[in-house]
């Protein structure tokens, strides 16, 4: 499990595959978590997900890759 915790309304936080993550790239149709406070299951493996406001992912690096077991 990941929990994000952010200023809701400033950023969210959308599970991306690894193209999306190396890109920047908000994928069609996402599921976006906005609520401030996301409790997301991890899949076995990698993981990605990025902050799907403009500029947040690609200018400030608002983005998280986690492998798990």
């Amino acid at each position: 499990m990941a929990v994000f915790r952010y200023i809701p309304g400033e950023h969210n936080v959308i599970r991306v595959d690894a193209d999306g993550y190396n890109t920047c790239t908000v994928p069609a149709n996402p599921e976006v978590h906005s609520s401030g406070l996301d409790f997301i299951a991890l899949n076995p493996g990698e993981n990605y997900f990025i902050c799907g406001f403009a500029g947040h992912c690609s200018d400030e690096g608002m983005r998280i890759a986690v492998t798990t077991g």
